[in-house]
């Protein structure tokens, strides 16, 4: 009875060695992807976005390896998987070639607007016998491009599904997503500084304005980013606030500030702090207002839950950092660009944005003009004249 534990110990460590290759592998390839998907000007140029597609294959493959090789992987069952699928499955919908006739009973506008469009051209559907099916996109080129994008979003998500299953991977996770939110914070603040207005100092084509939103092309991308990056370091202090509550404190520590273990969370604070702030000298708009529409959710559903006790006002050093840190930064500049929201003509030129997309959606509710078809669909709707949407309009 007595050696069965030395037996079965190695086995156990094993597996789990096993298992944290893989992990680290993954993960490698996850972080570089992450990594060089904002560094790389957000990704929209062909080269990067060649790149992405490549170290998402190497993901899949890498995925699929472990479900042949290793007998112990399980792939997770969730539902998750289902509007995932139904999802490729429309855009799939979209690029397939149907005949004329069922293009009309399914959608009653679109081969009657591509008529009009062909006719422009002097060419007809009617008249034209080889073109006697066509796919529901307006512009498929763009549906297929955006396909490619969506499974790599569907590949990333699907790994990390599969991939990091424990607390601690979990956490992990979320920190590194922190870390490349606070570089990309730190690059678009030492451009501010500096004043520079190419990205890097060296590309792009020279601007009469300083470039703020770090290595991407468009402000609006970079906020949402910087967003996305400062959801996931808020996420990880609060597990790890919700940790403390497991935890007991010495007696000494009755204060507020004296509860707080700054050298496990000060970092997180610093790093949220710091996305925070280059958002808001983002001057993107759009950027702002779903910081502080989160800001107000998180808050709100935090004040109903009540689990952190006297730990959640810990999060009211984070707005009031922010607010400090841009003093520091240009409180003027941010103020006067926030301050055009109350301009009229600015919520005209929404509304009418907003107008005619509904117009354009009442032409084919049901199964839509095609992925990624909004820029040469806009145009057939809008009554304002306006057909692009302003670099600064965010």
């Amino acid at each position: 009875m007595d050696s069965m534990p030395q037996q079965v110990t190695p086995e156990i460590d094993n597996l789990k060695i096993s298992d944290n290759r893989w992990i680290n592998m993954i993960l490698g390839l996850l972080t570089a992807l992450l990594v060089f998907m904002p560094l790389a000007f957000g990704a929209v140029e062909a080269w990067s976005e060649l790149v992405v597609i490549l170290v998402a294959a190497a993901l899949s493959l890498c995925l699929a390896v472990r479900v042949v090789i290793d007998r112990q992987f399980r792939l997770v069952a969730s539902w998750l998987y289902l509007p995932l699928g139904l999802f490729l499955l429309l855009i799939l919908f979209q690029l397939m070639p149907l005949p004329v006739g069922w293009i009309d009973a399914i959608s009653p506008s679109t081969a009657p607007t591509k008529n009009k469009l062909l006719t422009s051209t002097e060419i007809s559907i009617s008249s034209t016998a080889s073109i006697s099916r066509m796919p529901l996109s307006f512009y498929p080129r763009d549906t297929a491009h955006m396909l490619r994008l969506v499974l790599v979003g569907t590949t990333v998500f699907v790994i990390v599904v599969n991939t990091f299953r424990t607390s601690h991977r979990i956490k992990q996770l979320l920190a590194i997503v922190l870390v490349i939110g606070c570089g990309e914070a730190i690059i678009a603040l030492t451009q501010i500084a500096t004043f520079a207005k190419q990205i890097y100092g060296s590309f792009g084509d020279e601007q009469g304005h300083v470039v703020t939103a770090g290595s991407f092309v468009n402000h609006s991308h970079f906020s949402q980013f910087v967003n996305l990056s400062l959801g996931a370091g808020v996420a990880l202090l609060l597990v790890r606030l919700h940790e403390d509550n497991h935890k007991e404190f010495g007696s000494n520590r009755n204060s507020l500030l004296g509860r707080i273990r700054w050298k496990e969370h000060g970092w997180l604070l610093a790093g949220v702090i710091l996305c925070g702030v280059s958002v808001l000298t983002s001057m993107s708009r759009n950027g702002v207002i779903s910081l502080l529409v989160a800001s107000a959710v998180v808050g709100t559903a935090l004040a109903r839950h009540g689990t952190l006790q006297w730990k959640g006002w810990l999060l009211a050093i984070l707005p009031a950092g922010v607010l400090a840190g841009v003093f520091l930064v240009g409180f003027d500049t941010v103020y006067e660009r926030l301050a055009t929201l109350q301009d009229r003509r600015y919520f005209d030129y929404r509304w009418e944005l907003t107008s005619t997309t509904l117009r354009a959606w009442k032409e084919v509710p049901l199964w839509g003009s095609g992925l990624g078809t909004h820029e040469v669909v806009f145009p057939m709707f809008n009554t304002a004249g306006t057909t692009t949407i302003d670099r600064k309009s965010g």
